[in-house]
C-alpha cells in the first residue's frame, strides 16, 4: 500500500507541477504571438490528442507522466513558411524570448504563493510554539529562555507554529545574524524579549532542526492521541487507527507524545506490548518495531503521527506570509545548494525521485493540506532548479540570452551544442548523486 501511495502520489505531483510549469511557457508564448504546435503533458506515445475549436495547438496526454513540453514554431528545427516566420520563436525579440523561457519557472513560484495563501487562509496544520524543555548549556539556556514560555514573535514577526519558526530561523542562520525572540509566559501573562545568536551554529544543523539541535529548545509535550497511521507500518498492521490514545508500552505508562517517541525510538527491531484506548475501552496489542537509520544510528519507528493544531490568517496577511514563505524557502534552498558545493553542508541532504515519491505517498495519506505543502516545496525546488545556469535547462537558455544582450548577437550554434553536452553531463552527475542518496536511504 505504501508503494502504491508513493507511485500514485509521485505521478499526481509531477503531473500537476509539470503542467503548471509548461503552461507558463505556453501562456506567455501565445501572448507574444508565437505559434505553438503542441502542449504535451508527459513524454512518449500519446494516449489522447485533442484540439479546441479555432485553436491551432495540439493538446496531448502522453504515456510517460514524468515531464512535458511545449513545442513552438522555430526555424532552427523545421522549415517555416514565409507567412509564418514572424510567429517563429527564434524571430522574436530578445525580451519576448526571455519572457517565454522565464515563464515556466515563474509559474512554479506563482503556484507556490497561491497554494500557500490558500492554506494560510483555510488553516495550516502545525505544532504550537509552547516550549517544553530547554537543554542545559544550550544557546537558549544561556540566553535565559524558560520552559513554559511561548514563542509569539521573532524579530517582531508573528509566528504561528513550529515549522513556520524553523524556516525563518534557517534563513537568519545563513545570514549569520542574531534573532530577537518575543516570549510570552501564559501563567502570569507577561512577555519579554531575548536575543539568541545564530552565527555560531554549524550549517549541518539544518538537517537536524535549528530549534532542537541548534538552540536547544524542545516543544511542549503533545497529546498521546494518534492523528494518523502510516499504511504498511507496524501500527497500521496491528490495527491502530487515528483517534486511539496510547496509554502504556510494556509496564511503562505513556502520558504524552514525547514519552511515546522516547520509548519507541529506543527499541529498533524489537517487539513491544502496547495498550491504547478506543471509544472508552482499553485494548492491548503486541507489535514489532520498525527501524530507521539516521547518522549511523538505528531508531525505532511504528508509523504514527500526533495531533496538530490549525492556524489561519486573514486574506491579506495570508498573502504576505505566502510570499514571505516562498521567498525564504527559495533563498534557503539556494544557500543550501551553495553550501553543498563548498562542502559546508553534507550532500547527503540531496534527494532524488525515490525520496520524493516516498514523501508524496506519505503526504497523500496524511491529508490534503500536507500534500499541498509538499507540492509547494517541490514546485519551488522545480522552479529554482530550472533557473540554474545549466545548458538544457531554462536557466541555461536565459544565460545564452544574457550573453546575446552583452555581445549584441546570438550565441553560435557550435557553442550552444558544446554547452548542451556540458549541461547534460552536469545533470547526469547531479542525478547520479541524488539516486545514490535515495538508494542508501532505501537500504537503511
Amino acid at each position: 500500500m505504501q508503494f502504491l501511495y508513493s507511485v500514485l502520489g509521485f505521478i499526481l505531483a509531477i503531473g500537476i507541477l509539470v503542467t503548471i510549469h509548461e503552461f507558463g511557457h505556453f501562456w506567455v508564448a501565445r501572448r507574444a504571438g508565437v505559434k505553438v504546435h503542441r502542449f504535451s503533458v508527459g513524454f512518449g506515445k500519446p494516449l489522447k490528442i485533442w484540439r479546441r475549436e479555432n485553436d491551432e495547438t495540439e493538446y496531448v496526454l502522453a504515456a510517460i507522466p514524468l515531464g512535458g513540453y511545449v513545442k513552438m514554431l522555430d526555424e532552427r528545427v523545421e522549415e517555416v513558411a514565409e507567412e509564418d516566420r514572424h510567429r517563429a520563436f527564434n524571430r522574436q525579440s530578445l525580451g519576448k524570448r526571455t519572457a517565454i523561457v522565464a515563464a515556466g519557472p515563474l509559474a512554479n513560484f506563482l503556484f507556490a504563493i497561491v497554494a500557500m495563501w490558500g492554506l494560510y487562509v483555510v488553516g495550516v496544520q502545525d505544532h504550537p510554539t509552547l516550549i517544553g524543555e530547554v537543554r542545559e548549556d544550550s544557546i537558549a539556556a544561556q540566553a535565559g529562555v524558560q520552559p513554559g514560555e511561548r514563542i509569539v514573535a521573532i524579530d517582531e514577526r508573528k509566528v504561528y507554529g513550529w515549522q513556520d519558526t524553523q524556516l525563518y530561523l534557517i534563513h537568519r542562520m545563513f545570514q549569520k545574524k542574531p534573532v530577537l525572540f518575543t516570549l510570552e509566559d501564559e501563567a502570569n501573562g507577561t512577555s519579554r524579549q531575548v536575543e539568541l545568536p545564530l552565527g555560531q551554529l554549524d550549517s549541518n544543523v539544518i538537517s537536524r532542526g535549528v530549534l532542537i539541535q541548534g538552540l536547544g529548545i524542545l516543544p511542549a509535550p503533545m497529546s498521546n492521541v494518534i492523528a494518523e497511521v502510516v499504511a504498511g507500518k507496524p501500527a497500521q498492521v496491528a490495527g491502530l487507527k487515528g483517534g486511539d490514545e496510547i496509554v502504556q508500552i510494556g509496564y511503562k505508562p505513556i502520558a504524552d507524545w514525547n514519552q511515546l517517541v522516547t520509548t519507541v525510538t529506543a527499541l529498533p527491531g524489537e517487539s513491544l506490548s502496547l495498550s491504547y484506548q478506543r471509544d472508552g475501552q482499553l485494548h492491548s496489542v503486541l507489535m514489532p518495531v520498525g527501524s530507521v537509520e539516521y547518522e549511523g544510528k538505528s531508531y525505532g519507528q511504528i508509523g504514527v503521527y500526533p495531533l496538530r493544531h490549525s492556524f489561519s490568517t486573514g486574506p491579506l496577511e495570508g498573502l504576505i506570509k505566502s510570499v514571505d514563505y516562498t521567498w525564504r524557502f527559495t533563498v534557503v534552498s539556494l544557500w543550501s545548494l551553495g553550501k553543498m558545493i563548498t562542502r559546508d553542508v553534507s550532500s547527503d541532504n540531496l534527494s532524488g525521485p525515490i525520496t520524493i515519491a516516498n514523501m508524496a505517498g506519505t503526504t497523500v495519506q496524511r491529508g490534503f493540506d500536507d500534500f499541498v505543502t509538499f507540492l509547494v516545496v517541490i514546485s519551488i525546488s522545480l522552479g529554482l532548479i530550472n533557473l540554474l545556469p545549466i545548458p538544457v535547462l531554462d536557466g541555461g537558455h536565459l544565460m545564452y540570452f544574457a550573453i546575446e544582450a552583452i555581445k549584441g548577437s546570438p550565441v553560435s550554434e557550435k557553442a550552444m551544442v558544446l554547452g548542451q553536452q556540458i549541461g547534460i553531463a552536469m545533470l547526469l552527475l547531479l542525478m547520479s548523486l541524488a539516486f545514490y542518496n535515495d538508494i542508501i536511504r532505501l537500504i537503511s
